[in-house]
């Protein structure tokens, strides 16, 4: 096995049921977080389905390439249980049942007065040389057994047998095994309005492998998180990689940037409307309520009221409204706005106007959006691109909205400080 100055760890999800798509790994995620947690980086993910030739080529690559294996499934009576005999089989050696984990088995079907099946002496087998995990909640023991300088635990997969094996048992033994890890920090910088090539362009050396805090890029609905990872001895040291790096992507992208860690873009906005005593109303007359119902999500429940959506201007409805004034005209979309937070009342008021379509194709275009904001002159305007895959576009276009809604506030704020300096 390649040393390496710090533990490494592999987890493998063992089950037809994971491979086939019908059930969803939330094991081997809660597991990868503990043992970052102990300052132990996660180097391999695996999932193999039940055929034990697959199975034994997996758990030997792991025992070649982590000092920690990690496994959950695979564990129970029935043929196709097959882990205790995979870890057997990579490691070279047999199977012997362990007559502890055997009493222990027939005792519980013993407390619930059921038969127990010959099936089930299978859970008291172990690879020879290895040991029983105790299950405190199930018949099925876990596993624990080294070879060379990898240690193999294989676990239940239900998730509260194998979370309560994880607590009582495998991690004291990790802790103690890996005393010398390095402590391992994550933090996420969230933004909006840059791409993740354009971003990367920006910053060219900072997704480089070798650099320290490994910083990766994730995109979800032109959302760009910036995943930063910390590895070192200390916590301080840990802080002050990320601090220099957040700072770094701070003053590169600006305001671009909206949040850090579960930050919503939708949050930061309804925080900002909050602080400044702002209330809004917004007409949207191409998208119909998308970016309100997502502005509305990022305040508390007792503070939503704060936001109106305006379902009629001047007494009219949208459609009749849209008969009289000409919305894909910029003026028409700033009066609307204008309207609107008069009508309702509101310190800020927002319109979106029709999509203005390229030609020959209805799925892609531009938008106008006009704020009109209590004691400005005249309103802020900015149009927006629309396009990309269907399945995007709605989200996307109401981010848009949302995250102009928030440059215009920080802008604003910053000309008040200005002025006052």
């Amino acid at each position: 096995m390649k040393q390496s100055t710090s533990p490494v760890a592999e987890i493998i999800a063992v089950g037809d049921e994971m491979t086939s798509g019908q059930r969803i790994d939330t094991n081997s995620a809660w597991l990868a977080r503990q043992l970052n947690d102990l300052g132990i980086e996660v180097a391999y993910h695996s999932t193999v389905g039940d055929d034990l030739q697959r199975q034994t080529e997996i758990i030997r690559a792991a025992m070649q390439r982590a000092n920690i294996v990690l496994m959950t499934g695979g564990l129970g009576p029935t043929k196709d249980d097959l882990t205790r005999q995979a870890i057997a089989d990579a490691a070279g050696v047999e199977l012997e049942i362990d007559e502890a984990a055997l009493v222990h088995i027939e005792s519980i079907f013993a407390r619930f007065k059921r038969e127990m099946s010959p099936a089930n002496r299978r859970q008291a087998e172990f690879p020879r040389g290895g040991k029983t995990i105790h299950n405190e909640e199930g018949t099925a023991p876990g596993v624990d057994f080294s070879s060379g300088n990898s240690r193999v635990f294989a676990m239940p997969g239900v998730p509260y047998e194998m979370k309560l094996m994880w607590e009582s048992y495998i991690e004291p033994e990790v802790r103690d095994r890996c005393a010398s890890a390095k402590t391992i920090r994550h933090h996420v910088l969230r933004s909006f309005g840059v791409g993740e090539s354009q971003a990367e362009s920006m910053m060219p050396d900072l997704m480089a492998r070798d650099r320290q805090p490994r910083v990766g890029i994730t995109a979800s609905m032109s959302i760009i998180s910036f995943r930063i990872t910390a590895m070192a001895d200390t916590e301080d040291e840990c802080k002050t990689q990320i601090d220099s790096t957040v700072a770094y992507i701070r003053e590169t992208l600006g305001e671009v940037v909206f949040g850090e860690n579960e930050d919503l873009l939708s949050a930061v906005t309804a925080d900002l409307l909050l602080t400044h005593d702002l209330s809004v109303s917004m007409a949207d007359f191409q998208f119909g309520s998308a970016a309100a119902s997502l502005l509305r999500e990022g305040f508390p429940d007792s503070q939503r009221r704060t936001l109106r959506h305006a379902s009629s201007i001047d007494g009219q409805t949208p459609q009749q409204w849209l008969a009289d004034e000409s919305l894909l005209d910029v003026a028409a979309v700033e009066l609307a706005a204008t309207r609107i937070r008069e009508q309702h009342g509101t310190r800020i008021g927002v319109a979106i106007g029709k999509l203005i379509s390229d030609e020959g194709d209805s799925s892609s275009g531009k938008f106008p959006v006009a704020i009109s904001i209590e004691g400005e002159a005249k309103p802020i305007m900015e149009t927006f691109r629309y396009g990309g895959h269907s399945s995007m576009r709605m989200t996307r276009s109401a981010n848009q909205v949302v995250n102009f809604i928030r440059l215009t506030l920080l802008r604003r704020r910053q000309r008040t400080q200005l002025a006052t300096e």
